[in-house]
């Protein structure tokens, strides 16, 4: 009986080892790249450099294709490296999910600012601008490709559901990371009555847009405000380290804070102060919230009655004092929902009216158009809406990947129950 030769390192066909040892190298260029010229720049796939790019990529698979039964492709294609790549993968995915992320922005060299953190300097915290993971990720789309590329060779009408879901899953990894260097964000500060044009980036840059808004109206709804104790002179909520707050309710007007049982004898949702410590319904612009209330402490041997409200730009704030140490307040407001009538114009003489909410976006062509903020210091008297404009123009392919993926997956669900029917 003969003994079985042991396979050196690097003999092919490459297993588990040689797969391990080449990503474990491939990693630690890639953390020297990270060191020497920093993270990786997405700009620079911008199109049509990512055309190209993904040109490449399709002319590489169809070499691969016809050199199938090459010992190099086979390891490329096969079970080995695609386990040790898809946990390296993991890995990275694992500390982009443990570490904060930063947004891919270019970093701008300051002298002034103190040395990163080690986790910026290894590309922690903006992981997937990090070299390694930019080779991962191109290393994923390489043998998922090769795989399929190797398994149409011999096309089998019984395996739809195996090539729908690796192309869709390919597709959606190509053109996702591919397209990102064309999305551009912009926020557009737009006042009420006038129309807008220009949009700012991340670095604060003006670009004039394809798209003009035009902000009809603005209007914001706010929860009923809470009370807290507070101290008169830091005017810290109580309890410092854990405040304790009341909000506002019609139908229950009683509640309780630190020391203190509180009724509220008349709540206004819009007032205005007209004398020096009392309000009145006023249902205009520049209206602030206010509330009479009645205050006794834990001991019922101190009551005091009185309004509070939490103020804006245009009418001071009233507080109700307690003792010598504490005093009762309003807080601002936190708001409920907000809205823009907005008008959008378009190049190609499109008109489209729309009420923009948070999570309520508009789409038009490849833009598509949130509620973003407002000036929060003012309030309802607002002067201006702030929208945020996200160009995305590989959307669309994105969506037709994850169809792909989705009717794959489907499809192994469906072959895998007639299976197991056929079975019993």
């Amino acid at each position: 009986m003969t003994e079985r030769r042991r396979k050196t390192l690097w003999q092919f066909p490459w297993l588990y080892r040689e797969s391990m040892i080449f990503i474990a190298g491939l990693i630690l260029v890639g953390y020297a790249l990270q060191f020497s010229v920093g993270p990786f720049n997405f700009l620079l796939l911008r199109y049509p450099v990512n055309m190209i790019v993904a040109a490449v990529l399709v002319l590489l698979l169809t070499g691969g294709f016809f050199l199938r039964s090459n010992p190099f492709i086979v390891w490329l294609s096969g079970v080995p490296f695609a386990v040790t790549l898809l946990g390296a993968f993991l890995l990275l995915g694992l500390i982009m999910g443990l570490t904060p992320q930063d947004a891919l922005l270019p970093v701008q060299p300051d002298a002034q600012q103190a040395p990163p953190p080690v986790w910026h300097a290894l590309g922690w915290a903006r992981m997937t601008a990090s070299w390694p993971f930019v080779f991962i990720y191109f290393l994923l789309l390489l043998s998922l490709g090769l795989l399929v590329a190797r398994r149409l060779a011999h096309p089998q009408i019984a395996q739809w559901a195996f090539y729908c879901n690796h192309v869709g899953l390919w597709f959606v990894l190509l053109v996702a990371g591919l397209g990102y260097a064309d999305i551009g964000r912009y926020v557009m500060l737009v006042r009420k009555g006038e129309m807008q044009w220009s949009g700012k980036n991340h670095a604060q840059e003006s670009f004039e847009l394809p798209l003009a808004i035009r902000l009809n109206d603005f209007t914001i709804d706010f929860f009923p405000p809470k009370l807290v104790v507070i101290d008169r002179v830091t005017a810290t909520p109580q309890p410092p380290l854990r405040p304790v707050f009341y909000q506002i309710n019609p139908d229950a007007p009683d509640g309780r804070l630190p020391g203190w049982t509180v009724h509220v004898e008349t709540y206004l949702e819009k007032a205005a102060r007209n004398s020096s410590n009392t309000y009145s319904a006023w249902p205009m612009e520049g209206a602030v919230p206010a509330a009479l209330v009645t205050a006794r402490n834990s001991d019922n041997t101190q009551q005091r009655t009185g309004w509070v409200s939490s103020g804006n730009m245009s009418q001071f704030y009233m507080r109700l004092p307690l003792d010598e140490n504490y005093s009762l307040a309003m807080a601002q407001p936190e708001p409920k929902r907000f809205a823009s009538d907005i008008t959008v114009y378009t190049q190609d003489g499109q008109t489209v009216d729309a009420v923009l909410e948070v999570n309520k976006p508009l789409e038009i062509g490849h833009w598509t158009i949130y509620q973003y903020s407002y000036d929060t210091r003012a309030g309802t008297m607002s002067a201006y809406s702030s929208i945020e404009l996200v160009y995305d123009p590989w959307l669309y392919y994105v969506y037709a990947g994850f169809a792909v993926l989705a009717l794959g997956c489907a499809g192994l669900i469906w072959t895998g129950r007639k299976k197991a029917e056929g079975g019993i």
